[in-house]
C-alpha cells in the first residue's frame, strides 16, 4: 500500500501555483500530513455532507487551517506552541 506522504506533495503542486518549480519542503509536507490526520470527526463528516451550509462552514474551517500551515503559524490556529 502506498503511503498517504506519497500522494500529498503531488496534489498540492497541483494545487498551488509555483509549488512544483520550487518544490514543497519536507517539513511543510510532514505539517500537512498531520493537519490532514487530526481532522475533527466534525469536519470530516461536514465536508461531505449534502447540506450546502454544514459543507460549507467545513470548507471553510479547512480553509483557515491549510492558511495557517502555509503562513507558518499553523501552531497559534492548532493550540501548540510555536
Amino acid at each position: 500500500m502506498v503511503p498517504v506522504e506519497a500522494d500529498v506533495q503531488p496534489a498540492v503542486a497541483a494545487a498551488v501555483p509555483g509549488c512544483e518549480e520550487r518544490g514543497m519542503p519536507k517539513d511543510m509536507d510532514s505539517q500537512l500530513t498531520a493537519l490532514l490526520r487530526r481532522l475533527p470527526d466534525w469536519m470530516r463528516r461536514d465536508i461531505a455532507a449534502a447540506d450546502p451550509a454544514r459543507r460549507e462552514r467545513a470548507e471553510e474551517a479547512l480553509h483557515a487551517m491549510l492558511l495557517a500551515l502555509i503562513q507558518g503559524t499553523a501552531g497559534s490556529v492548532s493550540g501548540q506552541d510555536g
